[in-house]
C-alpha cells in the first residue's frame, strides 16, 4: 500500500478508501446531525453541489464556473479564514487594559455525562464567568463589573473529549454605578481557594437538581449504572479539588485571543500536525501536556475519525460567549461607556476581508482566472447557481431502498 508523508487534508483520510462510509455504517449512533451536516458539507465543498458563480467571456463566450466554499467548521480552510476574522474583530473589540487568562476545568469522571447531555452541560460550564462577576460584584473591596470572554474547548492536545472553559476577563472593570474604571492591579485577579469552591458548587448543585427532575442521559457507564453510585462519584466529588488556572496579568490580550480562539470555527486539528496516513492508520503531533515535549499519536483511522466528530458543535451552539461589559445586551451601558472613561477611541467594525479566491490564484500562480486567455479581457459574471440550503439537506443515513448515502447529498 502506498504510504504518505507530510500533512495530509481530512477530507481525503475520510474519502480513502471509502473510510467515511464504513465508519458510518459501523457507528450510527454517533451521527448526530450537525456531523452528518458538516461533513456532507466538507465533502461539497469547492466543488458545484455547493453552488457556483459563472463567467463568460464578452467577446469569444469563454466561461469559467467557480464554486462555492462550504464555511463548515469542519472544513479548515472555510475554518481558518472564519476563526481569523473572529480574532482580528475580538482584538479591535476589546478594551485596551490588561487581562487575566483563567482555565476551569472539570474532573474526568463527568466528561462521559456531559458528553451525552452535550448541549445542557456544556453551557453549564459557561457559569464559571457567572461566578468570577458574583465575586467581583460582592467581594472585591471596590465592587465592580468586569468584561470577560468565555470560549470553550472540548478536546486536549490528543483530540480525547476533555470540556474546559478559558475565560479572558478584564484586570478590573467598571464601578456598579458605572461612573468609574475601577483598576486591579494585583498580580492574580481572584483568591484560588475561593473560586475553585465556588465554581464546584455550581456545577455539582445543577447537576444534581437536573438528575433530580430526570433531565439527563445517563451514559452506559459503571460509575452511573445505578442511582446509588451517581450520588456516590457526586459526593465524591464534592471531596476533590477542582482544577482552576489562573494566569498571571495580561498586558497584551493578543496572544491568548490566538491562542483560545484558534479551533472556534475550524477542525480541532490542523492538518499540518497530521503527519502520517497510510490507509489504516492516521499519526499526528502532540504537545504532552504532563512533559511538555512534543511526540506523536498512532491512531487507527475509525478511531482517528470517532475523536474528530465528537468536537463538532451541535447547531446554533455558540462556543463564544460574552459576560459583564462584553455581554452584547450590554454594549451601549457598559463598554462602550468604559470606553469614554478609559479615553479609548470607539470599536471600529473590520472593513478587510480575507482574500477572496480570485486573488488568492493570482498571489499564487501569477495568474488572473477571470481574465480570459484567448480575448485577454475580463470575464462578466453572468449566472449565480445556489446550492440547497442546510435545511433542505436530507440527514437520514439511509435512503428509501436501505442503501447508505454517501458521497453526493440527497437533497428534498
Amino acid at each position: 500500500m502506498e504510504f504518505f508523508t507530510g500533512p495530509h487534508k481530512i477530507k481525503h483520510i475520510l474519502q480513502d478508501n471509502k473510510n467515511w462510509e464504513h465508519f458510518v455504517l459501523k457507528h450510527p449512533q454517533l451521527m448526530r446531525p450537525a456531523v452528518l451536516e458538516n461533513i456532507q458539507k466538507l465533502f461539497d465543498c469547492g466543488t458545484e453541489a455547493m453552488g457556483y458563480h459563472t463567467y463568460a467571456c464578452p467577446g469569444c463566450g469563454y466561461t469559467v464556473r467557480v464554486p462555492h466554499s462550504c464555511k463548515s467548521r469542519f472544513c479548515s480552510s472555510c475554518g481558518k479564514v472564519a476563526t481569523d476574522k473572529w480574532m482580528k474583530e475580538s482584538l479591535n473589540r476589546l478594551l485596551n487594559v490588561p487581562y487575566f487568562h483563567i482555565v476551569f476545568t472539570v474532573p474526568h469522571t463527568l466528561r462521559g455525562l456531559i458528553k451525552v447531555n452535550r448541549i445542557l452541560l456544556s453551557s453549564l460550564l459557561y457559569h464559571a464567568a457567572h461566578s468570577i462577576i458574583e465575586w467581583t460584584k460582592k467581594y472585591a473591596d471596590d465592587p465592580f463589573i468586569p468584561g470577560i470572554i468565555v470560549v470553550l474547548h472540548t478536546f486536549g492536545a490528543d483530540l480525547k473529549f476533555h470540556p474546559h472553559i478559558h475565560i479572558l476577563v478584564t484586570a478590573g472593570g467598571l464601578s456598579l454605578d458605572k461612573t468609574r474604571w475601577i483598576p486591579d492591579r494585583r498580580k492574580y485577579l481572584l483568591p484560588e481557594h475561593g473560586l475553585k469552591k465556588r465554581w464546584k458548587y455550581r456545577i455539582l448543585s445543577t447537576i444534581r437538581e437536573l438528575l433530580k427532575e430526570q433531565k439527563l442521559n445517563i451514559p452506559l457507564m459503571e460509575a452511573y449504572s445505578t442511582d446509588s453510585k451517581i450520588r456516590k462519584l457526586l459526593n465524591n466529588l464534592w471531596g476533590k479539588i477542582w482544577y482552576v488556572f489562573i494566569g498571571k496579568r495580561l498586558s497584551d490580550a493578543s496572544y491568548t485571543i490566538h491562542y483560545i480562539g484558534r479551533y472556534t470555527k475550524r477542525p480541532v486539528i490542523s492538518e499540518t500536525r497530521i503527519y502520517k496516513y497510510d490507509g489504516e492508520t492516521v499519526t499526528f503531533l502532540y504537545k504532552d501536556t504532563s512533559t511538555g515535549e512534543k511526540t506523536h499519536l498512532t491512531l487507527t483511522v475509525d478511531k482517528f475519525i470517532k475523536r474528530l466528530i465528537q468536537h463538532i458543535p451541535d447547531k446554533h451552539f455558540r462556543q463564544v460567549r460574552y459576560y459583564g461589559i462584553f455581554a452584547p445586551r450590554s454594549q451601549a451601558t457598559g463598554v462602550d461607556i468604559a470606553r469614554k472613561i478609559v479615553d479609548q477611541p470607539p470599536a471600529r467594525m473590520i472593513k478587510s476581508q480575507p482574500q477572496n479566491w480570485r486573488e488568492r490564484r493570482i498571489s499564487q500562480n501569477g495568474v488572473d482566472p477571470l481574465i480570459c486567455p484567448y480575448c485577454n479581457i475580463e470575464l462578466e459574471l453572468v449566472e449565480v447557481t445556489y446550492g440547497p440550503k442546510p435545511e433542505n439537506l436530507n440527514l437520514e443515513l439511509f435512503d428509501t431502498r436501505g442503501s447508505p448515502c454517501f458521497g453526493n447529498a440527497k437533497y428534498n
